[in-house]
C-alpha cells in the first residue's frame, strides 16, 4: 500500500513538473533587461508591454512588426534625459533587417537631425554611432533585439557597454 502511494506521488510530482515546464514562458518572453544606471544616471521611468510598443510606433510615425519592446528613461538635470530603447522581433534575421533600415533613415543626409554613422565594435558587437539632438545615438543589434542608446557626448559608448553588460546578466 505504501509503495503504491509512493508510486502515485512520485508521478504526481512528475506530472506537475512537466505542467510547470510546458506552461512556462515561451522563449523570448523574458523581459528586456535595462541597466540600472546609465552613464552615472539612475534609471527613474520603464515603459514595458503594450505602453513601450505603442511609444516606438509613435517615434517611427507606423506600425512594427515587434514582439516587445522596452523604454529606459534616465534623467539628469538641465539636460535631456539618456535613453535606452530594446525591441524583440520574431528572428534574428529580422531584427538585423530592422537595424539596417534604422541605420539608413537615420543616414539621409538633411532629412533627419543624425550625422552618422561612424561603425563601432563593442565588445563583438557592430554598433553604428551617430551624433544629433545634443547627444550620441548607438544603435545595435544582439540576436533577436535590436537596441537603440542615447546619451549625452561622450557617454554613448559607456552607456552602450552598460546596456550589452545588462543584456549579458552582468
Amino acid at each position: 500500500m505504501i509503495k503504491s502511494a509512493q508510486k502515485v506521488l512520485a508521478a504526481a510530482c512528475i506530472a506537475l513538473c512537466l505542467l510547470a515546464w510546458a506552461c512556462g514562458p515561451e522563449p523570448g518572453d523574458e523581459p528586456l533587461a535595462l541597466p540600472r544606471a546609465l552613464a552615472g544616471r539612475p534609471l527613474a521611468k520603464v515603459l514595458r508591454g503594450a505602453e513601450a510598443l505603442a511609444e516606438v510606433e509613435r517615434l517611427h510615425g507606423r506600425a512594427i512588426d515587434l514582439l516587445q519592446a522596452a523604454v529606459g528613461f534616465y534623467p539628469a538635470p538641465g539636460g535631456p534625459p539618456a535613453m535606452v530603447w530594446i525591441s524583440r522581433s520574431r528572428s534574428p534575421g529580422l531584427a538585423a533587417e530592422q537595424g539596417r533600415a534604422m541605420i539608413r533613415a537615420m543616414s539621409v543626409a538633411g532629412a533627419t537631425p543624425f550625422r552618422g554613422p561612424t561603425d563601432l565594435d563593442l565588445d563583438g558587437v557592430r554598433a553604428a554611432l551617430f551624433t544629433g539632438l545634443g547627444q550620441e545615438h548607438l544603435v545595435f543589434g544582439r540576436g533577436a533585439l535590436l537596441y537603440w542608446v542615447c546619451a549625452p557626448p561622450g557617454l554613448g559608448l559607456t552607456a552602450a557597454r552598460e546596456t550589452l553588460a545588462a543584456a549579458r546578466g552582468g
